[in-house]
Parts: structure tokens; C-alpha cells; sequence
């Protein structure tokens, strides 16, 4: 990845000592011969008494003990570099070194302690006028807005230095391009998110930064994510893996896996969230930041808890409240750190720290309790929609048993016409007497007595005629298309609506819409329990099925029917089946 340099002032040290090529060049790829060549600058720093040499070798030594994951010797150099700038009284050291620190801090998710130490560093860089330093500070301290949720801010301090890098000799604005997206992919402005991705990518790949581009796929699969695609969610992580495994920087990995494991949760597909987390988990439990695996665990509670793993969900709850717990301590670990040259200050925000520590005790207490409550409240709701569910389960038994009575009762008896009383509206007549019955010239509208304002009388002649054809539609199930309105209905009966409202309401006893409804969920309930394939789609298609637009139109009138979201009584039923017996589970 294309770095950009913590501070450009500093650009005559790397001149003057050979030993530092050698220190950046084993860095990375040779750690442990990349400290030898720290440990000799600095040697031959404190020789000359050279304190360019002796606070670069300093820092160089926190960079590569961070690299190997020793953060107790990282932190120790990083303050001794700290100090050495300071004995110095040379203020460009002073600003290198804190930069250096506030860094590490910030790869360490040490969040509050590097925006400290970011905005001394800005504070320090503006009264020496170095412009270049002060822009690379703003655009750190706004990744920290960002990662503290704080996106608004964040942006705007992205935004306003956006043009400062474009300007530069080599363009690396993409760096800002990814965080513009990712500040509004947060702020659900997913088409200026895509603007900024697209112009980003291009930029990384012109520069053959094939890091960035890999982080450039998965904020992509995100935004594929929010359009419910998931082919090419699919398509852009497995190419960004493959980037990342080509490139043998395999430490995106898990964040790509996390991003697929997003997307099947977007759709539905609990289990297959869970075996990618759970994978992830047991690949890099040791490799992973805190940070990162709270996340990890919290997705993994909300999916297991999808798929009524209740005991599973708590499980990994718990372990998310722990890792938050974690990630709270590890700031207050590093407190004798923060400013290890001015005690005064460190002393009087004492008090401050204390409150911050019992306010976070307090926190944890808290999440817990919730946690239990949580627990009682899955066990409570568990036990009343077992219970709804039964009783349910009775009533479709009930009515399968009647309507089974009354299709024999039709089969022997169809020269009879039948209309059904207001509760039940069921009508039944002869198939082919009904058809040309329908299909019939357009009869004369009804007159309609409008001396009193809205009301008016329907002649009682035409009644059973529009009854009958109602019951035509129904038995063709006209009902699950989703423009089977009042309007529609009426114009495919040969009626106007008010005529058909008033003849809906005044024989079923209901309005329009409510008839509908009743007509889509007792569809829904019977074909949900005898079609298991149907119970595979997601709500959303099932909803379709059933003529609703939207699934939360779907599940709202289902739940007021029946007690039971749809994906609960999908869950029950599934349960029904897999035991083959007359016992709810």
C-alpha cells in the first residue's frame, strides 16, 4: 500500500543515515534484521550525540516491535523517542516522534489517546507552518471520527482536505476516496458512497496499489450489499481475496469474510452467516483485534438468534460484551503512556479517568442485566408464540376438516347455487353454470338511491349476482395478485365501487381491504403448512407470493391474524414437519 509519510520535514534524516534504507527495506519483510540495523543507528546516535539518529532509530525500534506484535517494548520506544525529541528543544523531533506514537496508537485502536496526541501534534504543526503535515494530521484525526462514529464530522474533514492531496505531485486522494464512501455507505447516501468508490479504485489500480484496491472490493461488496445483490457481493470479495492471497497480505481475509457473512444476513441465510463467522473465528481468534472480533461475535449472536439457537445467540452475546469490556481496558492500560512528559497534566485528569472507569463498570453491569432480561423476554416470547402456534394449528386443522365436509358436499350437489353467510363468505355453484354466469353480457349498474348524501340502497335482486362473481374471483384466487384493488375488482366484476364496497360491507360484514387480507393470509397459512418448498423463500418472496408489495406489509396483517410473525411460524412448522408427530415443538 502506498504509505503516505508521517511527517515531510523529516526527509533529511533519511538522507544522512544509510542505516535507515536498510531499516525500512528489512522492516517489514525481516523484521528481526530490520531491529539490527535500528539498534545500530541508534548506537551510533548516541555516539555523535546525534538526535536525528537517535529519535528516528528510537522509533523505527516501536514500528518494528508493533509489527511483531510485542505492543509493552513498541510503547516503551515510542516514548523514548518522545522524550529524546524533547531533550533535544528541537521542535520538528518533537513533532515527528509524537506522530510516530499517535499512529501506533491509532493501528492499536487506542482511539482517544491517538486523537490526543493527533491534535497536540496539529497544534504543534500549524505554529511551524508545515501546511503538508497539518493536511495529514486532519485526515488522520478524521479516520478517528469516523471509526467513533462520528460521521458527519468526519467527512467534512475528509471533504476539505480532499483537494490538498489531488494536488499533490503523486495523486494519492484515493486514500481519502475510500473513507469519503465508507462515511456515506454509514449516512445511507448510497449513490454519492458508489461516486467516490469508482473514482477511487480507478485511481489505486493507476497506481498499482493493490492493497487499496482490495479494500476499494469489499467497501464495493458493501454497497452490493444495499442493492441486494448478492452474485456480485459474491464476485468482488472472492476477487479480492484472490488479490490479497496473490499479494501474501492475507490480514483483509477475515474483514472480506465478515462482508460476506453481511450479505447472507441480508438476505436471510442465517446458517450460511454462521459457518462463515464461525470459520473466521476459529482461523484468526489469536490474529484478531478486539475491535474486530466483538463485531464477529455480535453478528454471530444476531444470526444464531434468527435461526432459534437461543443458547447458541447467548453464548456468543456474551462473549461480544466481554471483548467491548476488553477493548475499554486496553485504553485505560495505556494511561501512564499518554503523557509521560507533563505530569501535571496527567495528574489532574486523574479524577476524570476514575469516572470514566466506574462509568464503564457500570456499563458492563448494565449490559449484562439487559442480557438476562433478554434471555427471560426469548424465553417468555418463546413460550406464548408455542402457544399461539398450537392454537393456531387447531384452527387450520378445523377448517381443513369443514372445507373438506363442504367440497364433498359440492361434488354431489353441483347444480345447486350457494352463497355463504357474512363470517365465512364461502360460495359454491356449479362450474359451468358460474362460468357463463361471469362471463355474461355486462349488466345494467345498479340503481342507486343518492337522495341522502353518501348513503344509498342496493336493490336486493342484483346482491347474489355480484356475490357469486366475488366467489368466481376467489376460487381463481385473483386475491394474489398484488393490483387486486377495489377499483380492479369492480372493473372485472362489471361494477362500479361504491357499488361492491357497500355489498362487501353490508353482506361480509367487512370493508374491501380487510376481506382481502383475510382471503391472502388463510392462503398463506394453508400453503405455508402444506408446501415445505414455499417455506424455503425469504419473507419478501413469500409476500409476493401472497400479492403484498412489501414483506412488512405481509407480516403486519399476518401478525394481527395470527399472533405470529411469518418467520416464526415458518420456524414452527419447519419444527412440526422435522418431528413427524402430532406434538408441537
Amino acid at each position: 500500500m502506498l504509505v503516505i509519510s508521517s511527517i515531510f520535514v523529516f526527509n533529511t534524516i533519511y538522507s544522512q543515515a544509510g542505516l535507515l534504507d536498510s531499516i525500512n527495506k528489512y522492516k517489514y519483510n525481516n523484521p528481526n534484521k530490520g531491529k539490527t540495523f535500528a539498534y545500530s543507528l541508534l548506537k551510533e546516535g548516541e555516539l555523535r550525540n546525534n538526535y536525528q539518529f537517535i529519535v528516528t532509530s528510537l522509533s523505527s525500534l516501536g514500528e518494528i516491535y508493533d509489527i511483531l506484535s510485542q505492543k509493552d517494548s513498541a510503547r516503551y520506544f515510542f516514548d523514548e523517542a518522545i522524550i529524546k525529541a524533547y531533550d533535544s528543544s528541537n521542535e520538528d523531533y518533537v513533532l515527528f516522534s509524537k506522530l510516530s506514537k499517535a499512529s501506533f496508537l491509532y493501528n492499536n485502536y487506542y482511539l482517544d489517546l491517538s486523537l490526543q496526541i493527533y491534535n497536540e501534534a496539529l497544534e504543534l504543526a500549524t505554529k511551524l507552518k508545515y501546511k503538508q503535515v497539518q493536511d495529514n494530521i486532519n485526515i488522520k484525526i478524521g479516520r478517528i471520527k469516523y471509526a467513533i462514529d462520528e460521521y458527519e464530522v468526519a467527512l467534512k474533514i475528509f471533504k476539505d482536505n480532499y483537494n490538498n492531496f489531488s494536488n499533490q505531485k503523486y495523486d494519492i486522494s484515493y486514500s481519502t476516496d475510500i473513507y469519503i464512501a465508507k462515511c456515506y455507505e454509514k449516512l445511507n447516501k448510497i449513490d454519492s458512497a458508489l461516486v467516490y468508490l469508482q473514482k477511487g479504485i480507478e485511481k489505486s489500480r493507476k497506481a498499482n496499489d493493490k492493497e487499496y484496491e482490495i479494500l476499494f472490493l469489499n467497501e464495493f461488496a458493501i454497497y452490493y450489499i444495499h442493492q441486494k445483490d448478492l452474485k456480485k457481493v459474491d464476485s468482488v470479495i472472492d476477487l479480492a481475496i484472490q488479490n490479497s492471497n496473490e499479494l501474501g497480505v492475507q490480514k483483509y481475509n477475515p474483514t472480506l469474510l465478515h462482508t460476506k457473512a453481511r450479505s447472507r444476513v441480508s438476505v436471510g441465510n442465517y446458517q450460511e452467516s454462521v459457518k462463515i463467522l464461525t470459520k473466521i473465528i476459529e482461523d484468526n481468534d489469536k490474529k484478531i483485534v478486539p475491535e474486530n472480533l466483538s463485531k464477529y461475535y455480535k453478528l454471530l449472536a444476531e444470526s444464531y438468534k434468527e435461526i432459534d439457537s437461543v443458547q447458541k445467540s447467548n453464548e456468543y452475546y456474551q462473549k461480544y460484551v466481554i471483548e467491548e469490556n476488553k477493548k475499554h481496558n486496553r485504553k485505560f492500560n495505556t494511561l501512564s503512556d499518554l503523557h509521560q512528559l507533563d505530569l501535571a497534566k496527567v495528574n489532574k485528569k486523574k479524577d476524570s479517568y476514575l469516572q470514566q472507569r466506574i462509568y464503564l463498570t457500570a456499563i458492563v453491569c448494565i449490559l449484562l442485566l439487559l442480557l438476562l432480561v433478554f434471555m427471560l423476554y426469548q424465553r417468555k416470547r418463546n413460550k406464548v408464540n408455542q402457544e399461539r402456534f398450537i392454537v393456531l394449528m387447531d384452527k387450520i386443522k378445523s377448517y381443513e376438516t369443514k372445507k373438506k365436509i363442504t367440497d364433498n358436499s359440492l361434488n354431489t350437489n353441483n347444480n345447486n347455487e350457494y352463497i355463504d353467510n357474512a363470517n365465512n363468505h364461502q360460495s359454491y355453484i356449479n362450474e359451468e353454470n358460474l362460468e357463463k354466469f361471469i362471463n355474461k353480457t355486462e349488466p345494467k349498474v345498479p340503481e342507486i338511491d343518492t337522495s341522502n348524501d353518501t348513503q344509498f340502497i342496493i336493490k336486493d335482486e342484483k346482491i347474489n349476482e355480484i356475490l357469486l362473481k366475488l366467489k368466481k374471483l376467489e376460487e381463481k384466487q385473483y386475491f394474489l395478485k398484488q393490483d387486486f384493488t377495489l377499483h380492479s375488482a369492480a372493473k372485472r366484476l362489471k361494477t362500479n365501487t361504491a357499488y361492491l364496497s357497500k355489498i362487501v360491507n353490508n353482506e361480509l360484514g367487512k370493508g374491501f381491504s380487510t376481506y382481502v387480507n383475510e382471503l391472502r393470509i388463510n392462503y398463506a397459512l394453508l400453503e405455508l403448512k402444506n408446501n415445505s418448498k414455499l417455506r424455503a423463500y425469504s419473507v419478501n418472496s413469500i409476500a409476493q407470493e401472497m400479492g403484498y408489495k412489501s414483506a412488512d406489509s405481509f407480516t403486519k396483517y399476518f401478525k394481527v391474524a395470527t399472533g405470529l410473525t411469518p418467520s416464526v411460524y415458518i420456524k414452527k412448522m419447519n419444527n412440526f414437519d422435522k418431528n413427524n408427530s402430532s406434538e408441537l415443538v
